[in-house]
């Protein structure tokens, strides 16, 4: 078969403004040679140069075919530096969802179709409860029973950090718990039993509970399907920020196995963040997942972190809070413990993990973050790790706190799409207008990436987003937020060939994503209310409606010089 090419002539292009910046700029007058086999961009100029790049081409290798594509912006691919690669494992335990509902009486009649359908043995996930709709305090224990007295159900709140529980669900989980303690592992969070309601931990432990009747390749395949899913959004690479089980691991692991060995391409996860208990059971296990070809001590080993939680999230009153909610006395849940923090930055330590993550939304929890970085950069110093890889998660009460997350080198995966938080004015007040302080980070120096956490996954929504805060003094330009979702997050990898994925530059991996003009305008337009991202918030349909609108602009997908939509 001759060997072909892939000639791009956009009307615009994004690229550095030198080949070290992490800034961006537009080019008019540019096109771009993309190589298939090697996977990268060998060449990019002004027309002339690269007509000229292609006759020498072609004078050369006389059968070499070009793939000519005209017109569009092109940009580069997106990286997610913030999802969860087991919400693949939705569709495989056959998880219900109740995002539609807007009242009690709607939630109670979903929860008693979905709890009636599928296989009746096994326990029940649920997604989607929206608690700013229809508040926990809306729903009983004894409301949640007379839906099913006897198949488990659990419930879980649209921000994963909560969930609601039936008797049969709450007897399965304290027995789960119990065998979990005996072989000296801690469930995070607690159950309350006589409202039926739990915290994170409790929501994970379901979603292992229904996992453990599904085999761990069928959880590979749920995952491979949902990689292809975001990869046509323009979503070429990924960080995966928390597995469910140590099961989850190994699926991920055979995903990646199969994945290489099939398509020939790099593995779209460049990141796997672990949950101390899951980190400890990976770390023993190491010899096995070598022996069955799955994961290389000396090559992978960087591709490892811990993920610690300082607290939950604004949806479930579990954000941790230096002023208590509205109307309130409650502050939100300490998730980590300090001693556990403590602990785990010890073993990361021990084990040679040089990236440590932890997710904190509440500003007590950005405090607490940015302790725990102090202390890990004394820890990362003795043992001769680098301590500049220390990340917060969501960083999403933060306003005021940047020059000192600049100042210990910190970096913030922050998610544009959670402005629709602004929808919790009922539990935050004047607070809504501190969320997600972009410019304040990029005007303090901190090193910003963007990801999206799965709600929804897409890059031009949350592109959009940050181009649009509802507060004028936090927009940031589609130049910084396109930097957020691409380059940003090669320069936290730090991998082989640094400074090179994510930008348009010859040598550098041909991830690139064109889309049309419409949508390249409006991501541009400023605009954004807080009405407007609070209605997004509360009515999925329109949510669905604005992403569709957005990835309906995409026109063409390259991952690796492929063209894969």
């Amino acid at each position: 078969m001759p060997e072909k090419l892939s000639h791009l002539h956009p009307e615009a292009a994004f690229v550095p403004t030198s080949p070290e910046s992490r800034e961006l700029q537009k080019k008019t007058e540019i096109q771009m040679v993309l190589d298939p086999k090697s996977g990268t961009i060998v060449k990019i100029g002004d027309p002339r140069d690269v007509r000229q790049w292609i006759d020498a081409e072609k004078e050369r290798r006389p059968s070499l075919l070009f793939d000519r594509y005209e017109g569009g912006v092109a940009l580069p691919a997106f990286t997610d530096t913030h999802n969860h690669l087991a919400y693949g494992t939705m569709e495989v335990i056959d998880a219900g969802n109740v995002s539609e509902g807007k009242t009690k009486d709607q939630i109670m009649r979903m929860l008693r179709e979905q709890t009636g359908s599928g296989d009746l043995a096994l326990p029940k996930v649920i997604l989607g409860h929206n608690t700013q709709s229809v508040p926990n305090a809306e729903i009983s224990l004894e409301d949640l029973d007379r839906v099913d007295t006897k198949r488990p159900y659990c419930m879980i709140d649209s921000s994963f950090h909560g969930a609601r529980l039936n008797t049969p669900m709450i007897d399965l989980l304290s027995k789960k718990v119990h065998e979990e303690k005996g072989l000296g592992k801690r469930t995070t969070g607690h159950i309350d039993a006589k409202k039926g309601l739990a915290t994170e931990g409790h929501a994970i432990l379901a979603i292992q509970i229904a996992e453990s009747h599904y085999g761990v390749e069928r959880i590979a395949e749920g995952m491979e399907t949902t990689l292809d899913s975001w990869i046509s959004q323009g979503i070429t690479n990924i960080h995966d920020m928390y597995s469910y089980s140590y099961g989850d691991v190994v699926a991920l692991l055979m995903a990646r196995k199969s994945w290489q060995k099939e398509r020939g391409t790099e593995f779209p996860v460049r990141q796997v963040f672990l949950a101390p208990e899951i980190m400890k059971e990976f770390y023993s296990n190491l010899d096995t997942l070598q022996k069955q070809g799955l994961f290389d001590r000396a090559q992978d080993l960087p591709l490892v972190g811990l993920k610690l939680l300082a607290d939950g999230s604004f949806g479930s009153h579990t954000a941790l809070m230096k002023k208590p909610y509205e109307k309130s006395d409650n502050v939100g849940v300490e998730y980590h413990t300090l001693q556990e923090i403590n602990q785990a930055i010890g073993d990361a330590r021990t084990m040679g993990l040089n990236k440590i993550a932890m997710h904190a939304i509440g500003d007590k929890a950005v405090a607490r973050a940015i302790e725990t970085a102090k202390s890990w950069r004394n820890l990362a110093k003795e043992a001769k790790l680098d301590p500049g890889k220390f990340r917060i998660e969501h960083c999403e009460l933060s306003q005021g706190l940047s020059p000192e997350i600049a100042s210990v080198g910190a970096w913030v995966s922050s998610q544009p799409n959670f402005l629709t938080d602004v929808v919790y004015q009922d539990r935050l007040d004047g607070r809504v207008t501190q969320l997600c302080p972009h410019a304040e980070m990029l005007q303090e120096g901190v090193q910003m990436m963007f990801g999206s956490d799965g709600m929804p996954p897409s890059a031009l929504f949350g592109i959009w987003a940050a181009t649009h805060h509802p507060n004028p003094k936090e927009r940031i330009s589609f130049e910084q937020a396109l930097s957020a979702y691409s380059l940003m997050a090669a320069d936290y990898e730090h991998e082989a060939g640094h400074g090179m994925r994510g930008k348009l530059i010859e040598g550098a991996p041909a991830d690139i994503v064109v889309i049309n003009k419409e949508t390249f305008g409006t991501l541009l337009a400023h605009g954004g209310t807080k009405e407007e991202f609070a209605t997004l918030a509360s009515d999925s349909k329109k949510l669905t409606a604005k992403v569709e609108d957005l990835e309906h602009g995409i026109a063409r997908i390259y991952r690796q010089g492929q063209l894969v939509s």
